[in-house]
């Protein structure tokens, strides 16, 4: 239920998924992936400004630590906590190494590479991160925020005509999202 919750990427789905979460930790306190789920709704319902950061990135790091504290080999946890000081103004440039262990563990994982390419694109790295986008939608080709972010690196990039289709493709996927007509 926690994963439904947080793809939705509402204030009201966040904020669900972390209810959902804190009863997955709470009736399993070793399942490393719930504390990692918990750790990306916390970090995004912070990162878009639903709840207050200071108060949301914190607890977000700490499921994240949580979870790698349980499983050195979820992926995820460390994606997160990457995710999470790559929005951290103090912490944002010691995320990558992070990242590079998530994708070591988890090279499948299309949120860890879609934090690494937001992560990249803020570095100025555009080729790389279109890079990671392009490897997040082999494993989820629908997936509206990747597809997004990709158009995103096209305009950075100043390429036009990949630009233009891949904003033909993000209306085709999803017609009724504001954010596809944007």
């Amino acid at each position: 239920r926690g994963e439904e919750f947080a793809r939705r990427r509402t204030r009201e789905g966040l904020e669900n998924a972390v209810q959902e979460y804190g009863r997955a930790v709470a009736v399993e306190p070793a399942y490393a992936d719930a504390w990692a789920g918990l750790a990306a709704a916390w970090a995004a319902l912070g990162q878009f400004r639903f709840a207050d950061s200071r108060l949301a990135l914190p607890k977000a790091k700490e499921a994240a630590r949580r979870a790698i504290g349980i499983d050195r080999k979820c992926g995820r946890a460390y994606g997160v906590l990457a995710y999470c000081m790559s929005i951290d103004v103090h912490e944002w440039l010691g995320a990558e190494p992070y990242f590079h262990s998530a994708i070591s563990i988890s090279p499948q994982d299309p949120d860890v590479r879609l934090w690494y390419a937001a992560y990249l694109s803020k570095r100025g790295r555009s080729a790389e991160s279109i890079r990671q986008l392009r490897a997040g939608l082999e494993r989820d080709p629908a997936s509206l925020v990747l597809n997004l972010q990709l158009a995103a690196e096209y305009f950075l990039e100043g390429r036009t005509d990949d630009l233009r289709s891949q904003a033909r493709e993000v209306l085709r996927l999803q017609p009724f999202e504001a954010a596809s007509h944007l």
